[in-house]
């Protein structure tokens, strides 16, 4: 089985702005990010996708409405938990994370109550991989299953952290910190075996923002 699994980050908001951490804190779309989602739009419509999931954060959900489409919510495309620093200057952040590096030398340590990469990729990679064994439950009726996922930057990086590994051309370095620009898309085509599981992965589009005109 064919899935086509698109990820799109959510519009500009007022915190996205003002270097604000956003996590499991909320944050009003700007008139900018207003204006670049409905660019997006005929893109993203054009797919006439099988199955939409959003964030159950009000910036994702936004994004969602301002596209044109609707999804079911999926808590676990939800950002990074920041534990104190949601809402927080990023600043505070990473004086923190510094502290934290210097004392273990492991990039995997994060301040109390931040959530972990591996945790994030974890809930992330669960999601993916029943999307993709329900779309194998659909073998036979249609040739290709297209998945759109409205989330965050985190979980983003984390989709391509979690595919990687099935792809046999490379991905882009570092994955972690590469730039995850709102409204950009990342495609991949995913091949999947009868017993649902993930056997290949072409990355199609990374963070892409080509489609937005405005």
């Amino acid at each position: 089985m064919r899935v086509k699994l698109v990820f799109t980050r959510h519009g500009e908001t007022n915190n996205n702005v003002t270097h604000t951490i956003n996590g499991h804190h909320d944050s009003k779309l700007t008139a900018a990010g207003i204006r670049e989602t409905l660019s997006s739009a005929p893109y993203l419509q054009q797919y006439d996708f099988t199955w939409v999931y959003v964030s159950d954060l009000g910036r994702a959900r936004d994004t969602l409405y301002h596209l044109g489409l609707k999804g079911a919510v999926e808590p676990r495309l939800r950002d990074r938990n920041f534990g104190r620093f949601n809402g927080c200057p990023y600043g505070q952040y990473a004086k923190e994370k510094k502290v934290v590096l210097e004392a273990t030398a492991d990039v995997e340590c994060e301040p109390p109550s931040v959530e972990t990469y591996t945790e994030l990729c974890n809930r992330v990679g669960s999601a993916i991989r029943d999307t993709v064994a329900r779309a194998c439950e659909l073998e036979g009726m249609v040739e290709e299953v297209r998945v759109l996922c409205v989330t965050h930057c985190s979980p983003t990086r984390c989709s391509a952290i979690v595919l990687a590994p099935y792809a046999t051309a490379p991905f882009p370095e570092n994955l972690r910190k590469q730039k995850i620009p709102n409204n950009s898309v990342t495609e991949y085509l995913i091949t999947a075996g009868q017993d649902g599981q993930i056997e290949h992965v072409e990355l199609l589009k990374f963070a892409s923002t080509k489609h937005i005109l405005v």
